[in-house]
């Protein structure tokens, strides 16, 4: 007799639980080894699309492919149930059910099994404890639900299981009462979004098919850019299974991290660069291959909050992205800890920025501590960089006429945004005569361009983060000056007014 344990739930709490993937690395013939049954696995790549059986499902045991072909079956023949109780109380027909044999909770399921509301799966082991229970059943489903991330039913619709000995019955609930009608509604729209999303990227004019690692750059900056990250929901609400989906950050723009990372799937894999989507007991996140090498990346933690996108997490090695991360969110659990190290350095954030120039979007600095340095020069321009990642643009070393003040300034593996032109850090500059000032400015000191008697053109890339215009900060530059503001309406209304309480009260204002 074989100790019965039931379980329920859901497949959006399983998300919020355990966040697990398969990944391979791009050589024929990869292994690697279950950490329940020290089994080897021998997996030959296969390219990542969404709806069929792939990598996740090739790295799985043949009890956890099992598991996976149970949900398989649910979800195609999609019949479920329309509570846990209806699932649950079939047990309470079958006399002294503790030590009910898995022969007789079979015969106890099989009207449900035959009108496939249930599935059935005699698996070559037996599992009496509750971790390696878990794992299983963990492992099977996070295979299927990241091979049918379009699939809405599969975050929309609950799940409960009976598991005894090597018994594996399964089924879905319709816990939150979703029509047919509204399913197929959310599919729909979900597919428009993911199609505009694409269609976005794909008409920036640093688009390039042929450059991966490009399009991975600007999949990141547009999910960074376009969602909000969400987590006052009501657990098993619609809602709650919503944001836990690629549904909540694609169609209503809010979602957590197991959303955030699911959309990067489609996306990435849509335009040709192969992704994938990696977990730990508190995290999602994912991993793409770029020229053979691995690289993971964090979009939900690189999310604009109002700073700018950032890129912190982007394009890193494992062991960059473990070292800063001092949570301990990034340690990989269950499958994802079958898989290789990313090691890629190449194609990280410096190597963007020397590609791109100053078209990048700048980043944000994330509250923690950056190595921080009082004095760097770069191209002419004197910086301070600060513990909280940002560069304050000090001084001015050059003789030239044009000056650009880069977006961020990179330091070692790190990017510093260039938020603050420092009190007087040009004034009396009598060469300068053109200056573009970067998209992520926060501040102009006092006097910071007091006396550039042939400043005549100042071009600022994006006004809506400029909070704050230093008292004379443009007094005595040329009554002409011509100010290129780009930004909304509001925004360029804004700037101009507190420009010209800065001292360039008679200069001409454009807006782009």
């Amino acid at each position: 007799m074989g100790k019965k344990y039931v379980f329920k739930i859901t497949a959006a709490i399983v998300l919020s639980m355990i966040l697990s993937v398969n990944l391979l690395p791009s050589d024929a013939g990869a292994k690697a080894l279950n950490s329940l049954s020290g089994q080897e696995i021998t997996v030959k790549p296969k390219a990542v699309a969404d709806g069929e059986r792939g990598y996740y499902y090739d790295i799985l045991t043949e009890d956890e492919k099992l598991v996976y072909q149970a949900y398989e079956e649910l979800f195609q023949n999609f019949n479920p149930i329309n509570n846990t109780d209806e699932f649950y109380s079939v047990l309470d027909k079958v006399p002294d059910v503790r030590n009910a044999s898995a022969d007789t909770i079979s015969k106890a399921y099989s009207d449900m099994v035959k009108a496939g509301r249930a599935s059935e799966k005699r698996l070559k082991n037996k599992y009496n404890d509750e971790e390696s229970m878990n794992e299983l059943r963990y492992n099977g489903f996070f295979a299927y639900s990241c091979e049918h991330i379009r699939d809405v039913k599969v975050a929309m619709v609950s799940d409960c299981f009976e598991l005894v000995d090597n018994l594996f019955i399964l089924s879905l609930t319709n816990q939150n009462n979703v029509s047919t009608d509204m399913l197929s509604q959310m599919a729909a729209d979900q597919k428009n979004k993911e199609d505009e999303a694409v269609a976005a990227i794909k008409s920036d004019e640093r688009y390039d098919p042929d450059d991966k690692a490009e399009v991975a750059y600007l999949v990141h900056e547009y999910v960074c850019s376009h969602v909000l990250y969400e987590d006052d929901v009501k657990d098993m609400s619609i809602e709650y299974s919503k944001v836990h989906s690629a549904y909540g950050p694609l169609v209503e723009g809010k979602g957590l991290c197991e959303g955030i990372t699911l959309m990067t799937c489609l996306l990435m894999n849509d335009l040709g660069v192969t992704c994938y989507y990696l977990g730990s007991f508190k995290h999602a996140w994912n991993m793409v291959e770029l020229d053979g090498d691995f690289y993971e990346m964090d979009n939900t933690w690189d999310l604009d909050d109002g700073r700018g996108v950032k890129f912190n997490y982007f394009n890193v090695t494992t062991k960059e992205m473990l070292k800063r991360d001092e949570s301990g969110d990034h340690d990989r659990s269950y499958v994802s800890e079958r898989f290789p190290e990313a090691k890629g350095t190449k194609y990280n954030y410096a190597y963007m920025w020397d590609k791109n120039g100053r078209k990048t979007t700048p980043p944000a600095p994330l509250d923690r501590v950056f190595p921080a340095t009082e004095r760097l020069v770069l191209d002419g321009l004197v910086y301070e960089l600060d513990e909280y990642g940002y560069a304050i643009c000090k001084d001015y070393r050059k003789k030239t006429a044009e000056v650009v003040i880069p977006d961020y300034v990179v330091y070692g593996s790190y990017a510093y945004v260039s938020a603050y032109i420092y009190e007087g850090a040009f004034a009396m500059n009598k060469k300068l005569t053109s200056l573009t000032l970067p998209g992520n400015v926060l501040e102009i000191g006092d006097k910071a361009f007091f006396g550039c008697e042939k400043l005549k053109s100042i071009t600022i890339e994006n006004a809506s983060r400029l909070k704050s215009v230093g008292e004379d900060a443009f007094k005595g530059i040329p009554k002409k000056a011509k100010f290129i503001i780009k930004g909304s309406v509001k925004t360029f209304k804004q700037a101009k007014k507190k420009i010209k309480a800065a001292g360039a009260k008679k200069a001409k204002f454009i807006r782009k």
